[in-house]
């Protein structure tokens, strides 16, 4: 009677290791994207506080200010649906890397512009406007591309835990950011 009250455990298989928590970041391309979305994300945000920050450091006007944070939406309105037509007849990836590549050198340009004193107001516009442009370029085939990702990761509810985690964690960093989420 002893031995039917002690049943024995199932061995411990990968299926056990795949229901962890932590089981997504086990798998490297989701991981690394995880990571870059979180970095992008804070850079995204730094900047869009820093132009605003900056404006007021060049000018006064309140127009210039709220223009500014105009610059970094109206890409929105003007190409998201074009965008993203676009990253659905291209290799996502090698979109991936172009759009990146525009930011970082808009925001290079932006910075060592800023650093020798040349920026303007209407410069500072110019450059809010191509950020925001090629963020908003590169989030349909960030979007679709993560989609991917559903048949090489086994725990689905794992892998929206980590996205929420980002979310909330991002969002607790800075208030200011509610109205944007990665990822959705």
């Amino acid at each position: 009677m002893a031995d039917s009250i002690h049943a024995p455990h199932p061995p411990l298989h990968d299926d056990y290791r795949s229901n962890s928590a932590l089981a997504p970041l086990r798998e490297p391309l989701f991981r690394w994207l995880w990571i870059a979305a979180v970095i992008s994300y804070i850079g995204k945000w730094m900047q869009m506080v820093g132009a605003a920050w900056l404006m007021t450091q060049l000018t006064t006007s309140p127009f210039m200010v709220g223009l500014v944070q105009a610059a970094i939406m109206l890409p929105v309105f003007l190409v998201i649906l074009p965008a993203g037509a676009l990253a659905d007849m291209v290799d996502r990836r090698r979109f991936l890397l172009v759009t990146q590549a525009w930011m970082v050198v808009a925001a290079a340009s932006l910075g060592i512009l800023t650093l020798l004193g040349y920026v303007t107001p209407w410069l500072l516009v110019l450059f809010t406007f191509l950020l925001g442009l090629g963020a908003v370029v590169n989030d349909p085939a960030w979007q679709a591309i993560r989609h991917e990702l559903r048949g090489r990761i086994p725990d689905e509810c794992s892998r929206i835990r980590w996205r929420d985690s980002l979310l909330v964690s991002l969002e607790t960093a800075s208030p200011s950011t509610r109205r944007e989420h990665p990822y959705q």
